[in-house]
């Protein structure tokens, strides 16, 4: 009798265990999106309004957190910067929604999960960072773009602009790539071309992967070494025209499949899926795997969610072949 009510609790502590270990299936699926100016949040089974008829551009998401502009301010001007938006921020149960900056001047923003720091970018192309409570605003750099961070949330990478740029200006004057450590408050140059764009890091931040021009014209994605060495083209080698072969560079900022080798991103509601040997000097595969947008990595690793093209939208699962997980 003690063996059977001895059973009976440990089976009913176990269930409790479970209850509280096991990730909740939305923090994982889920996705935002934005749809007729409203802030979603899509999973395979449903929609839910977030932030409804009050968002109008999506920054960045990571895990339960997005960040957004609620108000847009459009300027007549020729520069790429020309509109700017408010801050906030908001988490999948939206016990947590706030504004953090109420002036019209971001034009990007990130999010650095673990040290609950948000990075912004205003319009004359200053980066700032901030707590998640909207305190401790600090100046970064001046006269960036595209700035993303390492996993490990010790460095920055951006496009540095030349220093006559001047707010209004096209970014054609730029001085290159830089990393800038978060820990020192140093900045350091890594490659000088002005056609070098959109960096990010590798997944233990050894590399810097970027977009430029190949030496026939096209875009393509290249690879250096955070040191700034051993630059190398990895897409489209030796294509002077654009074909079905031609690998696209990306609208929205890549992920790294958590074993860092595959790199899924969106090209202009197409799904591209990388992969890469394992030094990344090179990459083995590259393939339109679906059509959509905002690609995410699931829990597993193996599987990539993705948000649909129709109306409404909706979530499939893929495996990395590109095939329907049901």
């Amino acid at each position: 009798m003690r063996q059977i009510l001895f059973l009976l609790l440990l089976v009913l502590a176990i269930i409790i265990a479970l209850q509280f270990f096991v990730a909740p299936k939305q923090s994982d699926a889920a996705i935002f999106s934005l749809a007729n100016n409203s802030l979603m949040l899509i999973n395979a089974d449903n929609q839910q309004t977030i932030a409804a008829n009050s968002a109008a551009q999506l920054y960045d998401q990571q895990s339960d957190f997005a960040i957004y502009a609620e108000t847009i301010k459009n300027q007549f001007s020729a520069s790429e910067t020309a509109s700017g938006g408010d801050l906030w921020l908001i988490n999948k149960q939206a016990t947590i929604h706030k504004q953090l900056v109420a002036d019209t001047k971001i034009i990007d923003a990130i999010i650095a999960l673990r040290t609950q720091t948000i990075f912004y970018l205003t319009t004359d192309a200053q980066l700032f960072s901030m707590n998640f409570d909207g305190l401790n605003t600090t100046a970064i750099a001046n006269k960036v773009i595209s700035p993303t961070i390492s996993a490990d949330e010790r460095f920055l990478t951006y496009q540095k602009l030349d220093d006559s740029w001047q707010p209004n200006d096209y970014f054609e004057n730029s001085r290159g790539i830089f990393i800038f450590d978060i820990t020192t408050n140093k900045e350091r140059q890594i490659t000088n071309a002005a056609e070098d764009f959109a960096p990010f890091f590798s997944p233990k931040a050894t590399k810097i992967i970027f977009n430029s021009l190949s030496p026939e014209g096209l875009a393509s994605f290249f690879i250096v070494d955070s040191t700034g060495s051993n630059r190398k083209q990895l897409t489209n080698l030796g294509q002077k025209f654009v074909t079905n072969t031609t690998v696209p560079i990306p609208t929205e900022r890549p992920s790294w499949s958590p074993n860092g080798k595959y790199l899924v991103f969106e090209s202009d509601n197409e799904i591209w899926l990388l992969e890469f040997a394992s030094d990344l000097n090179s990459i083995t595969r590259s393939q339109r795997i679906s059509f959509g947008k905002s690609p995410r990595w699931r829990a597993d690793g193996k599987t990539i969610s993705v948000l649909t093209n129709e109306h409404p939208q909706n979530i499939i699962n893929l495996d990395v072949n590109g095939n329907l997980i049901k």
